[in-house]
């Protein structure tokens, strides 16, 4: 019989207080060795208040463990991490090369093993050779990189990241967000990224915490999260637009959506089975701004156009009833505001969430 592995973080009934503030509320986390997960949520549901917990950055309650030693009233030193933050926090009156070995020599390293160690992390964030450049001749993203190799020379067990790519631009952090897969696949680390991106979250992570008012809400793969959100607040955090109210239907086991010329039954899903009412959503990418052979069709009015690259989204403002359906279509094809279509969505692209 295998004996369990045991998690290089286990968070167990995490708590953090600001006063009469509850900013963590008795948070339950497990993250793998080699395993990404994201905390996402909006500004001040508690996502870095629980990094902060985990590092030892703040008093909590709870417990956290690492490789299954207790380090819950340890010192962030004592804890075998790196960290790395939005600003960086580099030091400016060290070269970048003293800047990454930092850790190193807090840690003991030899001199000669230190030199070897600094070389490696920098080759692996793409910086060989700039060891001796002074901090403030580095651009946003040589600076957000030597801040990585920091956090992780000393070949932390823990790699903890609190929205390390939200000052860069869109060019810089889209550069990033392409290398640190490859970065957090070399190190032996578990790694927990805060960020308010649902596209960073998605593109980084194996799996996904969103948070809400101090809680973790759902926890589950970027795939899975995309496909089912399960509840209207995850949905609309990660923009899923088409998001409605359903009625119970009379005489009826489920709720329904009433749309112009049909009754949508809410999937007939039993969690949702005598309930009062609930919701229904749709992705943007499922519907359509023209006729398809689907049974869902609608007619309305173009009211805005929202352009992201190769395709745009429409709001279509149903006749009839007082909803909009947000649908995606490619360019070439995108009608202009005030143009009549017909809105298309399958039956099998609804999802039924909670409250």
């Amino acid at each position: 019989m295998d004996t369990p592995r045991t998690p290089r973080l286990q968070a167990t009934d995490v708590s953090v207080r600001w006063g009469d503030v509850v900013a963590v509320d008795h948070v339950d986390l497990v993250v793998e060795t080699g395993e990404v997960v994201a905390l996402l949520g909006p500004s001040g549901c508690g996502k870095s208040s629980l990094l902060a917990a985990v590092a030892g950055l703040v008093p909590h309650a709870g417990e956290v463990h690492i490789d299954g030693v207790d380090v819950s009233r340890a010192r962030p030193d004592q804890r075998d991490l790196g960290l790395m933050f939005q600003d960086g926090a580099l030091f400016p009156h060290l070269d970048v090369a003293s800047n990454v070995g930092f850790g190193l020599r807090m840690h003991g390293w030899a001199r000669d093993r230190q030199g070897q160690r600094v070389a490696e992390v920098l080759a692996l964030v793409g910086l060989e050779g700039l060891g001796g450049r002074r901090i403030d001749a580095l651009s946003g993203g040589q600076a957000q990189r030597v801040a990585l190799a920091r956090a992780i020379a000393p070949q932390p067990r823990l790699l903890l990241l609190d929205e390390p790519l939200s000052s860069l631009d869109k060019r810089l952090r889209d550069h990033l967000l392409e290398e640190l897969p490859r970065v957090f696949a070399a190190v032996d680390a578990a790694v927990v990224h805060v960020t308010h991106d649902q596209d960073e979250a998605m593109a980084l992570a194996d799996r996904v915490a969103v948070m809400q008012a101090g809680r973790i809400v759902r926890l589950d793969t970027p795939s899975a999260l995309w496909q089912d959100p399960g509840s209207a607040f995850v949905a609309a955090f990660l923009g899923w637009r088409n998001i409605y109210a359903t009625s119970p239907a009379a005489g009826g086991e489920h709720p329904v959506l009433e749309l112009p010329g049909r009754v949508l039954d809410a999937l007939g899903r039993p969690d949702l089975a005598g309930v009062d009412a609930g919701r229904v959503e749709v992705r943007p990418a499922d519907a359509q701004d023209r006729p398809s052979d689907v049974s869902g069709s609608w007619p309305g009015l173009v009211t805005d156009h929202h352009f992201a690259g190769d395709h745009v989204s429409v709001d279509v403002a149903l006749s009839g009833v007082d909803a909009v359906l947000r649908a995606t279509g490619p360019v070439h094809a995108m009608p202009a505001r005030n143009d009549e279509v017909v809105a298309s969505v399958p039956d099998d692209a609804w999802r039924s969430l909670t409250a």
